[in-house]
């Protein structure tokens, strides 16, 4: 695999550079529905990933798939294995497939039949040879020798481009980026933005490590739910809530086939589903513990979690320890504060206990509350109709469900725009009227954050650019929004 030769006894794919990035042990062709791809065994990916051929690098709708010795994109990353499961596809222009570049107008359906000794596969056989197989992450066990991958160059610290709800402020950065680098315990006041911190954390390192999943662990079955909803809300990224209420084989497949990327679980359960072997953490790429300083009595779950994590692999091979905590230790003196604080490290084998400086403001802030004017409801009122006929289009192209409604709007409009953008990929044509439905929402803010006025000169200005290419109807409704409100500029 290292080697730049061509075995000609062997079919292998190659960048454009002609280095070899995966060889014929290494593909498939995946059928999904008239498409044929070619693509890497989901089994096999985590022997390429970690061997260095591969990279990558988020671009706005897709992660591209580089070759790792020359930054050569081969490909992207798709999600249409079998329930969303995300697979590394090969571009037929931008490989050497057994050292012949393809024209752009040969497809790989017409290439496969020449090359029996590669398997295609279907959704009933994704996985090597049987249904019944389900995506599981790769164990640590499975992936020997290859580490867990962290971190080596300054892409792959940025949080820039990671898709977030929310501004991350500077220390929460700074506990992010000591999280990458070492088993870390943040102590930060209650509000502060813990969670949004490990979301930050979980969605990098699902980026490095695709095929295992982030934990997070918590003491009660309320906060389950809770933290759940937060770090979907934060990162987007598929969660599984799991507790004793709900602990079924389907949520056990779901956690082993792909289909969810986080799992957010009591301590109790985690720690009962690791000495059944349901799961190991070789599963993980991190290990989040909320409200760490619990840790510390033996009989303690969280305790006896830290005890398997410790002595699960070698210190490389471990998920990442990142402990959430207002209060790590009391303290009735300093030498007691001390001893306590020594206490807790040698229980985490030795973590790092960070605490970063919080700015305090010295300004004196004076609200003033503003009225949402009749002007902006109206307008508002006009924008969620023309939403509903680009839906209502939507819905009629690609058989989805969505629904836009004037409180979904006005409460839920992040993840109205998350689940576009999931239709987004899903749909491998496109769609402007999927695109076109972030973009009036983006107009609607303008309209409350700046003035109806310059909401709708841009609506004008959308209209004149999409007009030859969009549903004619929705253009039509877009002048009559422009001409409506424009009389009274």
């Amino acid at each position: 695999m290292q080697s730049d030769h061509v075995n000609e006894m062997v079919v292998v794919a190659q960048c454009l550079n002609k280095h070899v990035v995966a060889s014929e042990e290494d593909l498939c062709f995946f059928q999904k529905d008239e498409n044929l791809h070619l693509i890497v065994k989901p089994e096999r990916r985590c022997y390429i990933e970690p061997a260095q051929l591969m990279l990558y690098i988020e671009s706005k709708k897709k992660v591209r798939v580089q070759c790792k010795q020359c930054n050569c994109n081969v490909g992207c990353e798709v999600p249409y294995g079998p329930k969303g499961n995300r697979f590394l596809a090969f571009s037929n222009t931008k490989i050497l497939f057994d050292g012949i570049k393809l024209e752009p107008t040969q497809k790989w359906i017409e290439i496969a039949s020449k090359y029996p000794t590669i398997q295609i596969r279907s959704e009933n056989n994704y996985l090597q040879d049987s249904i019944e197989n389900d995506a599981k992450p790769c164990s640590v066990e499975d992936c020997e020798p290859h580490p867990l991958i962290w971190p080596k160059n300054n892409t792959e610290f940025q949080f820039q481009g990671l898709e977030f709800s929310k501004v991350p402020r500077k220390y929460q950065i700074e506990v992010y980026l000591e999280a990458l680098q070492r088993d870390l315990v943040a102590v930060l006041p209650t509000g502060a933005g813990k969670t949004f911190i490990a979301s930050m954390l979980m969605a990098r390192l699902q980026l490095l490590n695709p095929n295992r999943l982030g934990l997070f662990v918590v003491k009660t079955v309320p906060l389950v739910f809770q933290q759940a909803d937060a770090i979907n809300g934060d990162c987007g990224l598929s969660v599984c809530p799991l507790c004793g209420e709900n602990k079924t084989a389907a949520k056990l497949r779901g956690l082993t086939n792909g289909e969810f990327q986080i799992l957010v679980v009591t301590a109790g359960v985690l720690k009962e589903l690791l000495r059944s072997d349901k799961l190991n953490f070789g599963n993980f790429y991190c290990f989040v513990i909320d409200e760490v300083h619990h840790v510390g009595n033996n009989n303690d779950d969280y305790t006896q979690l830290v005890q398997m994590w410790s002595t699960s692999n070698v210190p490389n091979q471990r998920p990442r320890l990142l402990g959430l905590t207002a209060s790590p230790f009391k303290v009735s003196s300093y030498p007691v504060g001390i001893r306590n604080m020594n206490i807790l490290r040698d229980k985490l084998e030795n973590t790092v206990i960070f605490k970063p400086v919080i700015a305090q403001s010295h300004q004196n802030t004076h609200w003033h509350l503003v009225s949402i004017s009749d002007e902006q409801v109206q307008f508002f009122n006009e924008m969620v109709k023309l939403l509903q006929k680009v839906c209502n289009i939507i819905n009629t192209e690609i058989k989805s469900n969505l629904q836009i409604t004037n409180h979904i709007v006005k409460n839920y409009s992040s993840q109205l725009k998350r689940e576009v953008k999931s239709l987004e990929l899903k749909e491998s044509h496109g769609s402007h009227s999927l695109s076109l439905v972030n973009t009036l929402l983006a107009i609607i803010e303008l309209s409350y954050h700046i003035s109806t006025e310059q909401a709708v000169t841009s609506l004008s200005m959308l209209t004149e650019n999409i007009i030859e290419t969009c549903n004619s109807s929705i253009t039509d409704a877009m002048v009559d929004v422009v001409k409506k409100f424009s009389v009274r500029f």
